[in-house]
This record gives structure tokens, sequence and C-alpha cells, in this order.
């Protein structure tokens, strides 16, 4: 059985355990024209679905997640935050090509680095470049619980080989599916699988601002 990313049939599954029948679709590769893309953009919106209002600060709390210069410990609990919305505001995400057509890459080998407090459970990772239509970029989750075959462009990075750190995983946009940019992103978890996520902050690894 094999992951699939493809966002007709995927995003409109609500149990990952559901998601199998195909593999992943990376985009073509594309110029990125303009200046390079740059770093150290963090998401600056963020919104809890759970039915309760969340308490900020506390567990529940999307701020916390959201509107700072970098991680700074405070994170929000999936499990107590429902599913976590986050929006890039000031410019867009874009996908870096593996192979771009004047053959040098300028930009990072991952589009978004997740700061966690907790790696837990399973977490599926959609982002949107319109705030309508998401499709899924992939999971975070340590190995052993990722969906049986799931497609390696769908499954987390981690800064190093051999000796990982669970708490900065990255996904790319184009890894996965064929998503060129994005601005809005969902992380929602697997309510099957124990545990959850905390996060503290999410990165931009390839982000264009607006007008350049």
């Amino acid at each position: 059985m094999r992951i699939v990313c493809s966002p007709i049939p995927c995003t409109a599954l609500l149990g990952l355990a559901l998601v199998a029948g195909c593999g992943a679709s990376p985009p073509p590769a594309r110029d990125l024209t303009g200046p390079n893309p740059v770093t150290g953009q963090f998401a600056s919106l963020a919104r809890c679905t759970s039915t309760a209002p969340p308490a900020c600060p506390g567990v529940s709390c999307a701020d916390n997640a959201a509107g700072k210069a970098g991680p700074d410990g405070k994170t929000v609990n999936l499990a107590a935050c429902g599913t976590l919305d986050l929006v890039f505001t000031g410019g867009t995400i874009l996908s870096c090509p593996d192979q771009p057509l004047d053959g040098v890459k300028s930009c990072p080998s991952a589009d978004l680095r997740f700061y966690l407090g907790v790696l837990a459970g399973l977490t599926r990772v959609e982002a949107s470049g319109d705030g309508q239509r998401y499709v899924i970029i992939g999971f975070i989750a340590r190995k052993a619980e990722l969906p049986p075959g799931t497609e390696k462009g769908c499954g987390p990075n981690w800064p190093e080989v051999d000796m990982p750190d669970t708490t900065t995983p990255t996904l790319s946009l184009g890894a996965c599916n064929s998503l060129s940019e994005a601005r809005f992103l969902r992380l929602s978890r697997d309510s099957g699988n124990p545990g959850a996520l905390t996060v503290d902050a999410v990165e931009a690894l390839t982000f264009k601002p607006a007008g350049s």
C-alpha cells in the first residue's frame, strides 16, 4: 500500500488510515524568478478549531505558534487545539524545485521548518494558496508511526540522518504533492493515534515577500 498525496481524493477523506492507493506527485521543475527566497519568516496568524474558546496563555492558545520572530518555548498542543490553522502574511511560501531550469539550486531543500515542543502521535500537514482548497504536503511523526507505505517525500525530514533532532522536522511543498506556493497551513492530528504534537513556531524557508 502506498500513501497518496493527490489533492482530489485525499483532502476529502477524514481518516488518515483511509489515505491509500497511489503515490507522491512532485511538481515539474520551474524557474524561481526575481530575488532568491528568504528565510526567517514565521507564521503570523493562527487559529484553533477546538470547541472551547482557547485560553491564552495555555495549551490550547493558537497564538503560541504564531506572530513571533522565532521559537520561544511557548507551544500549542494539538490535542487541546483541535486543528491548527496558520497564515503567512506579507508574502508567499515557494516550492523550491529539486532540478531548477537553470541548473542552479538557489534555495533550501525544504520549504518549511516546524519547531516542536513534543513530537508525538501522527499529524497531517496541508497547505493552500487561497485558504479554501488544501492539499496534503506530508505527515509529521516518528518513522514507526507514519501510515504504512508512506512515500519518502510525504514524511518528515530531519536535520541529521544519524542522530535526528525530533523537534525541528522539515517538509517541502512539492515533494509529496504538486503545490508550487502557499500562504496557509493546516495541522490536524490523527485521533486514532495516541499522543499529539505541541507546536512552538513554523518557519518558511523559501519565502518571497510581497512586492519582491
